[in-house]
């Protein structure tokens, strides 16, 4: 698929994610990609698992986990 497609397309699933599941909840969806890259990185790319990594990974996770908490 060509770059343009690809843009496009990715913009129609955000736009429609925001639609059906509201905005929050989709922010939180899009925040987990850097973990879907860096799991890809180590399977596709064989990439080595650092110490910084694993602390960038614990900041990230805590952050998502505390965008997606309910208030309730």
């Amino acid at each position: 698929m060509p770059p343009s497609k690809n843009i496009l397309l990715s913009i129609y699933c955000y736009t429609y994610a925001q639609r059906t599941i509201g905005a929050a909840r989709t922010s939180t969806y899009y925040a987990l990609a850097p973990f879907i890259g860096a799991a890809l990185s180590f399977l596709l790319l064989c990439e080595p698992l650092t110490p910084l990594f694993l602390v960038a990974t614990t900041v990230m996770a805590a952050g998502c986990w505390l965008a997606a908490k309910s208030d309730k």
